[in-house]
This record gives C-alpha cells, structure tokens and sequence, in this order.
C-alpha cells in the first residue's frame, strides 16, 4: 500500500522527495513526473539538459528543444528503463522512448514519450474479498521542432499532451472527490554555440542556452468546477557548458565536458498567512494567472530577495570521454544538484557511463543520497542515433 500513500500525498499537493526544514516554504505544483528524466546521461550530469555536448543530440528530448539542432544532419532513437524509487515501493516504473530525424541541415524535429508507472494496488473488503483494483499512471507526448538560424545560434519548440490518471473514482470506491488530468504545456528554448581553435591539437567549445520548460495551463484533480487549480512545474534553466577537445592522435580524441545549470520554478511562491486563516500576513496573493506568475514569481517570496534567491537550484555535471573518429567512444560522467533545504533540500550526486560502438549506445545512470528514496534508483537506456551523411559514426 505505499504506492497507495505515494500518489495521495501527491494528490493533494506535498512533494514527498522533499526534505525540508521546519522553517521551508517549497515550491508546490502539479504533476512532478514532468521533471522525471529518462534519459540517463542527463541525469549522470546532475540533470543538465539545457546545454549538452553536440555528440548528444538526442538531449534535445529532454529540457532544451533548440539543441536537436545542429551543423550535420542526425536521426536516432532510444528506449530507456528505471525502476524508480526502489526504497520506497517495489511497484513503480519510469519508461521512456525517444527519437528525433534531420529533416535538413537546419531543421530536425523530435518525439519523445514518458510513462510513469505507479503499478496496482488491490483493495478488498473486511472478508478479505477483492473489491476493486486500482493502477494509476501517468504519462506525455511530446513532438519536437529545432532549427538552427545561423552558424552559432539554434531554437527549438515542444509541445506536449499530457495525463495523469490518478484518480480513484474509475474503480467504484465511492470516492468521488478526484478526478484525472489532460492538460498540455509548451517548451521553449535557444542555444549559442561557438568553436574556438587554440592549437593544432586542441579545440574549445563553448555553449550557452536558456530555456522556459512546461508552460501550461493550470489543472486541478477535483470534481468542482469551483475547486483549487494547481500551477504545473513552469521552470526558467540557464545553463553554460565548456568542452575542451583534444587530439590525442589524428583520430582519438579526448573530450572533457564541463557544465553548470540553475533553475527557477515560475510559479508563485506560498505566502504567510496569520493565524491560519485565508488572511495574507506576508507574500503575496498565489491566485494569478500563469502569464502574471512569469513575472511575480520573482519577487513574491514571503522573506524577500533572499527567500527568491534560495528558490534557484544549482547543477553541476561533467564527462570524460574517450572517442575514436566518431565511430566508437567511451565516457564516465558525474554530476551535483543542489537546492536550499528551506526549498525541499534536493541535494544529491548521480554517476553514469555511456558506451557507444558504431551509433549503437548503451548509457546508465544512478541517483545516490542516503536516506533518500532516490538512493541508487538506476536508469538505463539502449539506442542508436547516427549522421545521415556518414552512417554508422555519431
């Protein structure tokens, strides 16, 4: 039954992977599967998915739809696995396909799906008598448009349909006070990117991006017309990449990538209220509009600039990787997320490795923090992904 108290909790409205002090005030909102990632060498970055080295176009799926984009004309896909939270539940499954096609030298477009699995929960009566069976899950399409506008600069849309049917009213259990989810949200982003030669054996890449993620309207899973709405996980991601490249020899080269992301939810921030009555002591009024919430999330925050400045998460990510003439390459990756434990205290390291042998890859990622249910809860994915005008190289 832990699944059970899982979605409830997620039901109405607490982040059960938050590790807040007493003195928090996190950000809430709907449907956080949205920012569960499939794609494992993100997530062994510290889940940098805004900026990414060109050799992984297929991050283009993930947060920043503008680096599908690129010189050479790609295509790929990959199927991607986890079974997420093993500490918590034994039940849960995260899914994830993804593939993406250069319809020219400019423009390539994307598609990716998520599923989120909650698995079954059996419900039976004082006999011991099944009375019901309930499987909650949720889930997103998204389809992927990148262009890339000059010689530096590339931008990218998604748009994604999204449900979460979580509701328990399917199964007759008399409770009708839920209901499930269809809603969309849109991605936005661009990237700069720029090759700077140093020496005969030694090129610097340098990438910087932005993004605006799940820009959507507000949901609610209650019955009443009149009920609360919820705002969905809408995040501003600025990111920064380094990649050093050397040449070993004419056709082994050494790539080092180097990045760093923060991130902002642009939804409002919970105020204060006196003496818990529907009066605002401190803050300000949560009840906007999604366009309204763009602007006054920056400075809604119950304690000022600083409460804002303590909303803004922190990622570090790096990689190593060893690649012979684009035809086979090997890479171990390590990354940091780091948030204020008054804003859910999402702190953790991931780890991973990739493999990839004439455009075949094999990619695998692990979370760990102790106490944490997202303690070494691993993804792997299985894919190929290849330059149209030179097959089989990446």
């Amino acid at each position: 039954m832990k699944n059970l108290l899982f979605i409830l909790l997620i039901l109405v409205g607490v982040n059960v992977f938050a590790q807040t002090s007493n003195n928090g005030n996190p950000i809430m909102a709907a449907l956080p599967f949205l920012d569960y990632d499939p794609n494992p060498r993100v997530v062994a970055m510290g889940e940098i998915g805004v900026v990414s080295s060109s050799q992984y176009k297929d991050a283009g799926l993930s947060q920043n739809p503008s680096l599908l984009a690129g010189e050479s004309r790609v295509a790929g896909i990959s199927l991607a696995y986890s079974p997420w939270m093993r500490k918590l539940t034994d039940n849960l499954n995260l899914y994830g396909l993804k593939a993406f096609y250069s319809l020219g030298p400019k423009n390539t477009i994307g598609y990716s799906f998520t599923y989120f699995d909650y698995g079954k929960t059996m419900f039976t009566d004082e006999n011991g008598m099944q009375t019901g069976e309930w499987h909650p899950i949720e889930f997103f399409h998204q389809v992927t448009f990148a262009r890339r506008i000059s010689k530096a600069i590339s931008i990218g849309a998604g748009l994604k349909y999204i449900r979460s049917a979580l509701a328990l009213g399917q199964i007759g259990m008399g409770i009708s006070s839920a209901k499930n989810v269809n809603t969309f949200a849109f991605d936005l982003g661009g990237d700069y990117q720029k090759k700077y030669a140093i020496s005969k054996n030694l090129d610097f890449n340098l990438q910087l991006a932005a993004v605006i993620n799940n820009f959507g309207p507000k949901v609610t899973y209650s019955v009443d017309p009149e009920g609360p709405t919820e705002f969905i996980p809408t995040k501003l991601r600025l990111g920064i990449l380094a990649n050093p490249d050397f040449y070993l020899t004419e056709d082994m080269r050494l790539n080092v990538d180097l990045a760093y992301q923060v991130e902002k939810h642009l939804v409002p921030t919970p105020p204060i209220y006196l003496n818990n009555s529907d009066v605002i002591e401190k803050g300000m009024d949560p009840d906007i509009s999604i366009f309204r919430a763009l602007y006054q999330s920056w400075y809604d925050a119950p304690n000022g600039f600083k409460e804002e400045m303590n909303e803004i998460r922190h990622k570090l990510g790096g990689e190593i990787r060893l690649n012979y003439n684009d035809k086979l390459y090997a890479g171990i990756r390590g990354g940091k997320s780091k948030t204020h434990e008054s804003k859910g205290n999402f702190n953790y390291t991931t780890l991973g490795a990739g493999l990839g042998i004439y455009g075949f890859t094999l990619d695998f990622s692990s979370y760990l923090k102790k106490n944490s249910p997202l303690n070494r809860t691993w993804i792997l994915s299985l894919g190929y992904r290849t330059r149209l005008d030179h097959m089989f190289r990446f």
